[in-house]
């Protein structure tokens, strides 16, 4: 099922993350009349190597890399017709990385780099937009929880095993059964995928959107975890 959890329903209430400087956008490096050719794209939010695969096989232009590099990163979604180069920045972007391009004879290609700047606060930027959709895809599994016309925080540690330790509520749902409901989906979530180190914890997350929203952002949603 489809997760795309706008901005507007979730906020990030990290204090640390915010007085910090913000990750550049990856560069890409193109002479000209680089890859002009345009596609339409339509890659979820996933491990950076699986989105990568799912790069090249529609653009057939391959993206060069060290496995250690995409390692616990989050790629962001790409949809829509874009170039190759265009839809790699987007894919990249906030991720700490960026990108060259390459051409030996007739082969065309990309190289990832690591990018200048703070790449913890990169990494865990990525991470926590796959997380939110995460949990959004959770909450929209059950009637009780989906969210509607209501708004609630939430806080949370993520263990070494992949599970949300110590849910709570900080504020009430406004209905007893809802607030339970969320709760035990908090507590039954497994991710696949952990936060990196230097992520802050524990996670503190707003839903906030109205109920006219809710019913179709639920209907797309999917699950990103891979």
């Amino acid at each position: 099922m489809k997760c795309r959890a706008p901005l507007a329903a979730f906020m990030l209430l990290y204090a640390c993350l915010a007085c910090r400087a913000e990750a550049a956008d990856p560069a890409v490096t193109t002479r000209p009349d680089a890859v002009a050719e345009t596609f339409l794209f339509d890659i979820a939010a996933r491990p950076l190597g699986l989105a990568l695969q799912d790069y090249a096989a529609l653009t057939r232009y391959p993206a060069l890399y060290r496995s250690e590099m995409v390692a616990d990163r989050i790629s962001n979604p790409v949809r829509g017709r874009y170039s190759a180069a265009r839809a790699l920045q987007l894919m990249l972007s906030g991720t700490g990385l960026q990108v060259e391009e390459f051409q030996s004879g007739s082969a065309r290609g990309f190289v990832l780099k690591n990018a200048p700047g703070p790449q913890p606060v990169a990494a865990t930027a990525a991470y926590i937009n796959w997380l939110q959709a995460r949990i959004w895809s959770a909450l929209c599994g059950h009637q009780a929880s989906a969210p509607g016309a209501y708004r609630v925080l939430l806080r949370f540690r993520i263990d070494d095993a992949g599970r949300l330790r110590a849910p709570r509520l900080l504020t009430s749902s406004g209905q007893e059964t809802r607030d339970r409901t969320m709760l035990a989906t908090l507590q039954a979530l497994q991710l696949n995928i952990l936060p990196p180190s230097s992520m802050p914890q524990p996670v503190t997350l707003l839903i906030v959107t109205d109920e006219a929203q809710a019913g179709g952002q639920c209907d797309r949603t999917e699950g990103a975890a891979p």
